[in-house]
């Protein structure tokens, strides 16, 4: 997630962080913080259907590689 805001700040976009795979997981930065996933990003979502989360994948992930193309 570091790396991730790192990019996102780079370039000014915005963070969607979805946890619903790891609701109440705690996240350690590179500077030891601890946070609570779904708090990091600038906004968390909880998608609680797996099918759910395969469509958002397939919908966003081209949008994803053609602005932060170091993703390729």
């Amino acid at each position: 997630m570091d790396e991730i805001m790192e990019v996102a700040g780079k370039h000014n976009l915005f963070v969607i962080e979805d946890n619903a795979q790891a609701i109440g997981a705690e996240y350690r930065g590179k500077n030891g913080r601890v946070r609570k996933t779904g708090t990091i990003g600038h906004i968390g979502i909880s998608l609680l259907k797996i099918s759910d989360v395969l469509v958002m994948a397939v919908q966003y992930l081209p949008v994803m590689m053609y602005w932060l193309p170091e993703l390729k």
